[in-house]
């Protein structure tokens, strides 16, 4: 299969969204889309799909240099499962309430609906994921949840895939185990196009192009690129205001706790104190309960009520409610993100921050608000204080998540997974962020990550998860 385009071109609004691109990928060909700019990388993506009207045009010849049809698989950046009501916008904390659980598909009756058993049970096998089989859809992790997409996308039998930001929220193993997926799909002759990070690129990819603004800055083989933005080393600006933390406090207590929904064991018999001061990684497979384990901490979790948990030194269920927690502790994930309503602004979504809703339900005070704009002012969105979340870069929506957690002055923050989706000269722009953070105010951070290198080097303190849900 070969694809052309020629003049492709997207224009919306009297703006020019694509501009004049022209492109081959020859038979034997993958193609890597790379570059910071996600929004022009996702749309030429999107656009090589038949997502998009354009201008110009798109051909797709056959090895006789035919014209045909390719049958066309899209994995996009954003998970979307359905549940049995044909709902997919789930709220934030659905997951962690078993009631919601019996209106969800299992990983098996899911994919049933696009292939044969023998089928599912090869793709599961491969992805080290037969084991959650029967697991309700909405208890899976995000990681787990990113495994089943590309099982549908693959059941297909595409000839061509494409793959958009795939590797995302995917633990250590399961990158190594998609790496050698993509290549034997190259080699049995799928062409592979992928939105990707430059540290992602599996090694059938031969050829690159880079975009910015619409336009198609660089291209060549994949050996001859070279990053065109200079990585940043930070902001060098003054940190809004946030009070310094008193270390040595508790924050945190977990005694044995257990977490589990029917036979389905999440976590067992954990065993965990962080004090204030202290920065911990939270380390583990996909499935190892991580993300159910920070929903203990966040108030997120109805189970935290019946463990042995305490938080500032009170034992849950003793008399605070959710709300006085949640005010104490600050939030980013990429979770987190795609929750917000498209058509909240950006300033809402910091002042939100303050009564921990997702979205703005009543008037700020004059200092919340003065709050607001010193972070709007930091991260230059100044300009951007009424623009809809949609609109924002995913590295835009990640700083005003900061913004939001930071601005109602937390004792701690939780870093869950922040960067996905976030090309890599912003990530070390954000860390670098986060360590003055920490040296301003000695506030604990508690971080996700499956990347060695998007964890700062002030985190000394780790705690890891295995299969069997223990603390190692």
């Amino acid at each position: 299969m070969k694809i052309i385009l020629e003049n492709v071109s997207i224009r919306r609004e009297n703006k020019d969204l694509l501009k004049s691109i022209y492109l081959t990928i020859n038979s034997g060909d993958n193609l890597a889309i790379l570059g910071e700019d996600e929004f022009s990388k996702t749309l030429l993506a999107e656009t090589i799909k038949g997502k998009h009207f354009h201008s110009g045009e798109i051909l797709f010849l056959d090895d006789h240099q035919l014209p045909f049809s390719p049958k066309i698989a899209y994995l996009d950046q954003q998970i979307t499962l359905k549940n049995k009501s044909n709902i997919s916008n789930f709220y934030l904390q659905q997951r962690f309430n078993s009631m919601d659980s019996e209106d969800t598909y299992t990983v098996r009756e899911e994919l049933m609906t696009k292939g044969t058993e023998g089928e599912v049970r090869f793709w599961l096998q491969k992805f080290d994921i037969l084991h959650r089989a029967d697991i309700p859809l909405l208890q899976l992790s995000n990681g787990e949840k990113r495994k089943i997409q590309l099982i549908i996308h693959l059941l297909q039998k595409p000839n061509l895939l494409i793959l958009n930001r795939a590797f995302d929220g995917l633990d250590q193993e399961s990158r190594r185990q998609l790496h050698q997926m993509i290549s034997h799909l190259s080699a049995e002759g799928v062409m592979v196009i992928m939105v990707a990070d430059i540290r992602e690129i599996p090694i059938c990819i031969s050829s690159f192009v880079e975009m910015k603004n619409g336009e198609m800055i660089q291209g060549g083989q994949l050996k001859d690129y070279s990053i065109s933005t200079p990585l940043s080393e930070g902001m060098h600006r003054e940190i809004p205001s946030i009070r310094k933390i008193v270390e040595g406090e508790d924050l945190i207590r977990m005694k044995n706790v257990s977490i589990r929904y029917g036979e389905n064991v999440l976590l067992q018999n954990i065993n965990w104190e962080v004090k204030s001061g202290e920065c911990w990684q939270i380390k583990g497979k996909n499935g190892s309960g991580k993300s159910t384990l920070l929903s203990l901490i966040n108030g997120d979790n109805p189970q935290a009520y019946a463990q042995d948990i305490q938080l500032f030194g009170k034992k849950r269920g003793s008399g605070e409610s959710i709300w006085d927690l949640k005010k104490k502790i600050g939030w980013v994930s990429s979770e987190l993100a795609a929750s917000f309503p498209r058509n909240t602004n950006v300033a809402q979504v910091i002042g939100s921050g303050f009564y921990d809703t997702i979205g703005l339900f009543r008037k700020l005070e004059e200092e919340q608000r003065s709050k607001v704009e010193a972070w709007l002012n930091y991260f230059s969105l100044q300009e951007k204080r009424s623009h809809a979340w949609y609109t924002l870069a995913i590295e835009e929506k990640i700083q005003v998540l900061m913004a939001r957690a930071l601005a109602k002055e937390p004792f701690f923050l939780v870093l869950d997974e922040p960067f996905q989706g976030i090309p890599i000269t912003k990530i070390r722009e954000l860390i670098s962020f986060l360590k003055e953070v920490y040296i301003k105010t000695q506030m604990s951070i508690i971080m996700v990550s499956h990347y060695t290198d998007e964890i700062p080097d002030f985190i000394h303190y780790s705690l890891e998860l295995d299969k069997e849900k223990k603390v190692n």
